[in-house]
């Protein structure tokens, strides 16, 4: 089963993610403390520090053990055309921690640091603060391999390895055509001119990890008095946003602009590669893929969904008392989010989330609070999916109502994504919810009802790990707020959760019911 969360809104701020020129880190201390024997990978961890990597000492630059205990590697996508004439700038670092900077750090480059390593190709490393270069022939996928033994780091094309997994809704293409359908056709005018045809041209391929796919989103950094319109194909053109159905973009412009909100340069007469690298964790609790533009989200952020994605799933699950299984997640950019807004949960362990744009999350407060209040919610969605035999109705509003209480219950959620003010602006579940007959939303519908239990403080943890073990199992609907059916089914499943008569709640919802916990028990037929 396929859940939305909606109102999810798009922020059109103008704006992006500027590379920002690196040099080393800020390091700890010039000096590893040495120890007896220190061991790669268990007492000293090595990070191979780049923009095309990241400039974090963290998951994203970590360096992994291979069969042999000297020797570590790492592979990654070179993405920017830059890096083929000017060379990447890199550095390899020295920690005592794994995934952070630790007490004590050093830095090591090759002994001529002006001179690139030109791929594929091979230096000694000695120890130093001065970035090296690396200069590659190709986009694509690379390995740097390091003997720690004799300080020899190799860089050469890494061996293709499987495509991510995608979003249900995204496909791979397999030729540029992505299956012969026309491509989506864009000119971009001035205002004086809005019928113009430009000359210049760039053909935009999105892609993941360089691998075609078939559908994008992703706004134009225009300047005033400059516009975009539709020409021909699958999609939708609003002010700025581009929409395709369709994959690759035929983009025609005389006007300067770059492309998506990590400011992408278009390359006029070729080819545009609005590409987005994946980094993957794995846990007991969960896989997940975190799918990023190749600047942004380098400071650590990928690691850091994946352990509060296992935080969550671990607290809201012993809460529950429900183990569904290995959840796979995925967190997106807004150019991935061509269904719906992006935030998914399909019942059978995977869930999707749509961490936004950079001027949405800086709006937000941090990609943290945009993405992680929606996984709590999701992963409700799961936990319900395994009970949901126990509501044999139209349970669709209630499995929204309880996705927010019981993520807000447990913690994970902030009390204003749950009420009172609905997704419908004018929906205030503290006047009750007699609004959303005439002005329904699947979430206020849902969130409601539980709000009055929130107003009343019986919206506690047990009380959410209740509703997912009911004791009585009704068949009712829990859309419909003008039915009796639906107040006395809440009506005995609240009083259930809570220990006590919460007629009072159902009332406060203005919800038509029988008056009483007995009666509603024997208008439904319960014994």
């Amino acid at each position: 089963m396929t859940i939305l969360r909606s109102g999810f809104a798009f922020c059109l701020v103008a704006g992006g993610f500027a590379l920002l020129g690196c040099s080393s880190a800020p390091l700890a201390s010039e000096a590893l403390a040495e120890t007896a024997e220190p061991l790669v990978n268990v007492n000293e961890f090595l990070y191979f520090r780049c923009n095309a990597t990241a400039w974090g000492a963290d998951a994203s630059t970590l360096m992994q053990a291979t069969s042999d205990p000297n020797v570590v590697t790492i592979t990654y996508q070179v993405t920017q055309p830059w890096m083929l004439a000017a060379g990447d700038s890199c550095i390899v670092t020295r920690t005592n921690q794994k995934n952070g900077w630790g007490s004590s750090n050093a830095s090591f480059s090759e002994a001529t640091p002006a001179t690139p390593i030109v791929v594929p190709g091979a230096e000694t490393l000695v120890a130093s603060s001065a970035n090296f270069r690396v200069r590659y022939p190709a986009l694509g996928s690379y390995t740097a391999t390091l003997n720690w033994a004799t300080r020899r780091l190799s860089i050469g094309t890494a061996t293709p390895s499987a495509p991510a997994a995608l979003p249900f809704w995204l496909r791979y293409c397999s030729e540029l055509t992505c299956g012969g359908l026309a491509p989506l056709v864009v000119h971009v005018c001035p205002s004086s001119d809005p019928s113009c045809t430009p000359t210049r041209q760039t053909t935009v391929v999105p892609e993941v990890d360089g691998r075609q796919i078939d559908q994008i989103f992703f706004p134009l950094q225009l300047p005033e008095d400059v516009a975009a319109r539709l020409v021909s194909g699958a999609g939708q053109v609003i002010g700025p946003l581009i929409f395709s159905s369709t994959s690759p973009v035929i983009l025609r412009s005389n006007v300067d602009l770059t492309l998506s909100y990590y400011n992408v340069p278009p390359v006029w007469g070729g080819t545009t590669h609005l590409n987005f690298v994946t980094q993957t964790f794995n846990s007991p609790e969960v896989v997940t893929t975190v799918f990023r533009s190749p600047t942004f989200l380098t400071g650590g952020e990928p690691a850091e969904f994946h352990a509060r994605g296992r935080t969550i799933i671990t607290q809201e699950s012993q809460i529950a008392q429900i183990q569904p299984g290995r959840m796979n997640a995925s967190f997106i950019p807004s150019e991935l989010s061509t269904l719906g807004e992006g935030n998914f949960s399909d019942g059978n362990l995977n869930i999707t989330i749509n961490y936004a744009n950079p001027p949405f999350i800086a709006s937000s407060g941090g990609v943290f609070n945009v993405a992680m209040p929606r996984f709590a919610h999701e992963y409700v969605h799961e936990l319900f999916s395994e009970i949901a035999q126990s509501y044999p109705g139209n349970s669709s509003c209630l499995n929204e109502g309880i996705a927010d209480a019981f993520a807000f219950a447990a913690g994970f959620l902030p009390e204003p994504d749950f009420g009172p003010i609905g997704l419908r602006g004018s929906n205030d579940f503290d006047q009750g919810c007699a609004s959303i007959v005439n002005n329904f939303e699947i979430h206020d519908a849902g969130n409601c009802p539980l709000w009055q239990v929130h107003r009343l403080n019986f919206l506690s943890q047990s009380f959410a790990r209740a509703l997912l073990h009911p004791l009585h199992v009704i068949d009712f609907d829990s859309c419909d707020l003008t039915s009796a059916r639906t107040g006395n089914a809440l009506i005995v499943l609240y009083s259930d959760a809570a220990g006590q008569d919460l007629t009072s709640a159902v009332q406060q919802a203005q919800i038509p019911n029988a008056g009483s916990l007995a009666a509603a028990k024997l208008a439904l037929g319960i014994p």
